[in-house]
C-alpha cells in the first residue's frame, strides 16, 4: 500500500465509528430506531459505491473505524460485522490491510471486565497497559478473534503487536495511524 501513495499527495479516509452490530432493543432503543439503522447501514454500501463509481476520483484509499463496532462484545455481534465489512471492503475495491479499527467501550465484553479493578491514577494505568496487558485485554477477547478471523493487520505497540493499541506506518509514506483504546478500564 505504502509504494501505491508514495507519489500521491492525497490519502482519502472514510471515517465510520458507532456501527453497533448486535444492537439490542432495551430502554432509550427501539425497534424503530434498530430498522433506521440497519436501513442506514445497507444504504451506505450502495451510495458509497455509486459515488465511486460516479466520482473516481473520490475512492477511499483508508476505511478507519474509531469504536464500536459491536454492541456488547459478543461473538455474534462480529459475526454480522464481518458480513458487512467484507461487502464494503470489495465495494470499495479495497483490501484488508486498508482497514483501520480501534475498539471502543462496546467492544469489551462487560461480563468479562467487571471483574477488573480499575487504576487509582495514570501511573498505575501506564503499569498495567505496559506490564499486564494481556491480562486486561481478556475482555476483548471476542474483538480480536473478529480481527484475526478478517485477517487485519495488527499495530505495533513497543516490542509487541496488538488489535488494540499501537500504530501502524504502512499505508501510506509518511502517515501514521495510531489507535489508543480509552475503554480499558
Amino acid at each position: 500500500m505504502v509504494n501505491d501513495l508514495r507519489m500521491s499527495s492525497e490519502l482519502n479516509i472514510l471515517h465510520l465509528s458507532d456501527l453497533h452490530f448486535g444492537v439490542k432493543k432495551i430502554k432509550g432503543i427501539t425497534k424503530k430506531s434498530i430498522d433506521k439503522r440497519n436501513l442506514f447501514l445497507a444504504g451506505l454500501l450502495n451510495n458509497l459505491e455509486k459515488v465511486i463509481n460516479k466520482h473516481h476520483t473520490w475512492k477511499p484509499d483508508v476505511i478507519a473505524i474509531s469504536g464500536d463496532i459491536a454492541w456488547s462484545g459478543k461473538k455474534e455481534e462480529y459475526e454480522h460485522a464481518s458480513i458487512w465489512l467484507k461487502s464494503l471492503l470489495k465495494k470499495l475495491k479495497l483490501k484488508r490491510n486498508q482497514l483501520i479499527m480501534c475498539p471502543g467501550n462496546h467492544d469489551l465484553d462487560r461480563e468479562t471486565a467487571k471483574d477488573y479493578c480499575r487504576p487509582k491514577d495514570y501511573n498505575h494505568a501506564d503499569e498495567i497497559l505496559t506490564k499486564r496487558i494481556t491480562t486486561y485485554s481478556k475482555p476483548f477477547n471476542e474483538y480480536q478473534s473478529f480481527c484475526n478471523d478478517m485477517k487485519i493487520k495488527k499495530f505495533s505497540f513497543n516490542a509487541a503487536k496488538s488489535f488494540l493499541i499501537g500504530f501502524r506506518k504502512d499505508i501510506a509514506e509518511g502517515f501514521y495511524f495510531i489507535i489508543l483504546n480509552s475503554a480499558w478500564f
